[in-house]
């Protein structure tokens, strides 16, 4: 490419195309050809400083020696992902995300994407000094429809602000549990909602994606709009383009009720017992769903309906069971009330303390999720005594409604069984660097047991949840081979020179498969 053209396609103002001539010609003297040749330290450089120009420091641009860089660099919420790019891209629009990626597909720079920063693997929405950071923080709108009927949301929001901005509209939609997790990866990654018995996974729910594709072309991904990319990035991950816009179908949910309850680990067992008989229960009665978490030393479980009415007959076997306190009262409201009562409490305070994570998938067994938990106990005690580590389990019950849903609203990636599971996660956090090997060690060694332990039980299901999974798992392997076959196809159709695949940092990438 000729210098002329990519400066053009920079849609600069006659002073800063002069200034980005001047560093290319600083460079070379040829064509853009010979740049992209060098060494990634330098083109880096280069690449940061024609992005200073481009998109200005301190407006959507952020360097080392910006004040708020350091803290830009932290926004992620697990410390193991504090890394520090040669800078921070920072887009106002879709048109930022194409400049920012002519930039970086010419100069053959290596990037990461973030829009929330809650993934705790490192690399994936977090990139060191030899890559830039695209964040996509300043796009941020939150825009209901007049008929009320679709949201369209940027992927620079948390789920709070989507909540608060529909809140006594008569509507929500079906998003993230918390409040502070981001929408885009939540999203590409398929998304855990409350009330998937009614309406599915959170990726189920997007009517149309807006993408910037790699060669920094703007498409619309919908049911009759580039279908194959649609059905793609419903839980394909970053594979495809940059999501600049998810218009998202809403649903006629207003008033809910919610409660939760802090236990002694005495009772666990008859927790874990409980939810295998909630699964059955779920079955016939759509819409409620559980929050479950044990901690080292306490176990939270709380309920949430998308009807107002108290203590609903499907949460039953959970109401006798011995309690120590509440930690959300019995409360008619609305789901921004109910992210409010948990955003924080429950996923811990953000940026501060190392984090890991991992997933797996099985049909539903109280026998598993008993084993599961005195393997659990037994290797979080240790862990605990040595690092400060806490560690939690989480069982995730899933109904066979839920799995049908994403096949009626036009198919998604993730080739889940139709049938009732739970997608059980595992959440280590702790303090100290120095701890980051024995932690992961124990994470690994746990996740292997009980690997093979519903291996030897026959309900080991092939599906891992990509928003759950470490960095050493592989959840595009469990979508299958046709359906990864079909995701490489769309790859090759819609990013003809793979810069998601090559240039791209890490993430659960199907160069990897």
């Amino acid at each position: 490419m000729a210098f002329n053209q990519f400066i053009q396609s920079l849609d600069l103002s006659n002073n800063e195309a002069l200034k980005v001539r001047a560093l290319l010609q600083s460079k070379v003297t040829d064509s853009l050809e010979q740049v992209a040749t060098s060494s990634t330290g330098q083109n880096v450089a280069l690449a940061s400083s024609i992005s200073k120009i481009v998109f200005r420091e301190n407006i959507g641009w952020i360097g080392p020696e910006s004040e708020t860089y350091i803290a830009t660099c932290e926004a992620n919420w697990s410390a193991t992902c504090h890394l520090n790019p040669s800078c921070i891209i920072q887009p106002a629009d879709k048109h930022d995300v194409a400049k920012a990626l002519r930039i970086i597909t010419t100069l053959k720079v290596p990037f990461a994407i973030r829009s929330g920063g809650h993934n705790p693997n490192r690399g994936w929405a977090s990139a060191g000094e030899n890559a830039i950071l695209i964040d996509m923080n300043r796009i941020c709108d939150v825009v209901l429809s007049q008929n009320k009927k679709t949201v369209e949301i940027g992927p620079g929001n948390r789920w709070q602000k989507v909540y608060e901005t529909l809140d006594g509209s008569g509507v929500s939609v079906i998003g993230g549990r918390t409040g502070d997790v981001g929408i885009g990866g939540l999203i590409l990654g398929g998304g855990f909602p409350s009330f998937s018995s009614e309406y599915g996974l959170a990726c189920d729910n997007v009517r149309a994606f807006e993408v910037v594709l790699s060669d920094s072309s703007i498409v619309n991904a919908s049911r009759t709009e580039n279908p194959d990319l649609f059905w793609a990035l419903k839980g394909g991950g970053s594979n495809f383009g940059i999501v600049t816009k998810f218009t998202y179908w809403t649903v006629p949910i207003d008033k809910i009720w919610f409660a939760a309850r802090i236990y002694e680990p005495s009772v666990n067992g008859q927790i874990l017992k409980a939810i295998e008989e909630w699964q059955k229960a779920a079955e016939n009665e759509s819409r409620g769903s559980i929050i479950h978490h044990i901690g080292h030393k306490r176990t939270l479980l709380g309920w949430i309906y998308s009807s107002p009415v108290e203590f609903p007959p499907l949460f039953e076997m959970f109401y006798d069971i011995p309690y120590e306190s509440s930690f959300v009262e019995s409360t008619i409201g609305t789901i921004l009330d109910f992210t409010k009562s948990t955003s924080n409490r429950v996923l811990g305070t953000p940026q501060k303390l190392r984090r890991d994570a991992f997933g797996i998938t099985t049909r539903p067994s109280a026998d598993f999720y008993t084993l599961a938990y005195d393997r659990w106990r037994q290797v979080t005690d240790e862990l605990y005594e040595q690092t400060g580590c806490d560690m939690g389990m989480v069982v995730q019950p899933l109904t066979t409604s839920a799995m049908k849903i994403g096949r009626e609203n036009g198919g998604n990636a993730l080739n889940t069984a139709v049938e009732p599971q739970q997608w059980m996660s595992y959440l280590a956090q702790w303090v100290k660097e120095d701890d980051d090997e024995r932690v992961q060690r124990a994470v690994f060694e746990l996740r292997d047991y009980l690997r093979e332990t519903a291996v030897q039980m026959d309900i080991l299901l092939p599906f891992v949840f990509m928003n759950n999974a470490t960095f050493a798992q592989d959840p595009l392997t469990g979508y299958g081979a046709q359906h990864i076959a079909r995701m490489k196809e769309v790859s090759r159709k819609y990013d003809a020179e793979q810069v998601f695949q090559t240039l791209q940092g890490d993430g659960f990438l199907l160069r990897k498969v």
